[in-house]
């Protein structure tokens, strides 16, 4: 580990220049300071940063911070007291692998829900307030976050981590503080031990429209579902012709346009098709949370008379479609079902 000293330059009486060593600060005390002041200050981490997210939870802990950087790419930031090690490299790669698998729709409900708390202001819709902040364009939310490991040194082991899968191109960073002090002056130098490949090399994984249907497409083939998912698409897009069509890395969502919080129109995912590369010859036919939302009798009853149904955490409804089965049969059902989701969505723009 690198061992930081700081002096300060002192002009004497004769014009002469003396170098004066600041004192260390006490790892502890930095300790106790450094997080809170972090959470108010993001620009020690990045420019332009705005937090979105503290001790967010995720499915196998809460992430220490939540971001978005002034280009609009999420960001994960794993906070040490003390030095890094290595059980920092793989916490934060699993926060991170959890949130990239969420789909745009889940993701933003996931971060509006846990927005809030311990200092961080309430997002009540993260697509209306990200689009203000950062324009219509919301492609960087389907790039999987960048992650940043912060602490007040680190071990070689970690560092030599770190600096692995940045060369291997994973977007990762570890940056350490360090405190000084002189007199009741305290000083903070902040320094990028590791930089992420993107930095360094200055370009940026495309994450296009085209590039996310080729890698879906090559899932497609994988599961081996290709005619049921071009059976389903079509069935879809018949059923709701104005919808706007996303392909991600594993599902193809269905949009319709909604007005945000702040009157402004903002495509809405309604349907998606998920797929799981363990569950072969099988898709998931899933309806957004709005859409049940908007028709919450007819779901409702309709979960009801199937006793395998249930929503998920984030009230989401998911159909597994299997290969085998009868297509007729879930044609019509779909056909029933998709109606009923038309209806509900215009009942509701009609309002707004």
């Amino acid at each position: 580990m690198i061992d930081v000293k700081v002096w300060t330059l002192l002009r004497d009486t004769d014009n002469k220049i003396t170098p004066s060593k600041l004192e260390t600060v006490d790892q502890t005390e930095t300790e106790q300071q450094l997080e809170e002041l972090i959470v108010k200050n993001p620009d020690l981490l990045m420019e332009g940063l705005k937090f979105v997210g503290r001790q967010t939870p995720t499915v196998t802990g809460a992430l220490d911070l939540l971001g978005v950087d002034k280009d609009g790419f999420l960001v994960i930031f794993e906070l040490k007291k003390g030095k890094v090690h290595r059980d920092a490299v793989t916490q934060v790669i699993d926060y991170a692998s959890f949130l990239a698998e969420l789909d745009r729709e889940t993701l933003c409900q996931h971060i509006a829900d846990r927005s809030g708390f311990l200092g961080i202001n309430k997002i009540e819709d993260f697509q209306g307030w990200y689009q203000e902040e950062f324009g219509s364009d919301m492609d960087a939310l389907d790039e999987p976050p960048k992650m940043v490991i912060v602490g007040l040194g680190y071990d070689d082991n970690a560092k030599r981590m770190v600096n692995f899968l940045s060369e291997s191109e994973l977007n990762i960073s570890l940056i350490t503080f360090y405190g000084f002090k002189r007199n009741s002056e305290i000083f903070l130098a902040r320094q990028v031990e590791v930089s992420s490949i993107e930095t360094k090399a200055g370009k940026k994984e495309e994450y296009t429209k085209v590039s996310n249907q080729a890698i879906l497409d090559l899932l497609i083939e994988r599961v081996n579902v290709k005619d049921l998912y071009t059976k389903l698409t079509n069935l879809i897009v018949e059923a709701l012709p104005t919808a706007y069509v996303w392909p991600n890395r594993t599902c193809r969502s269905f949009s319709l346009i909604e007005k945000t919080e702040a009157g402004k129109p903002s495509n809405r995912s309604y349907v998606a098709l998920y797929l799981n590369e363990k569950a072969n010859n099988a898709v998931n036919f899933s309806i957004h949370k709005r859409a049940i939302d908007h028709n919450y009798e007819f779901f409702n009853s309709y979960i009801k008379s199937n006793d395998s149904l249930n929503l998920d955490n984030y009230g989401n409804l998911s159909i597994s479609i299997k290969r085998s089965d009868s297509w007729d049969q879930w044609e019509k059902e779909l056909i029933k079902i998709l109606d009923v989701v038309k209806k509900g969505w215009e009942e509701k723009i009609s309002k707004d």
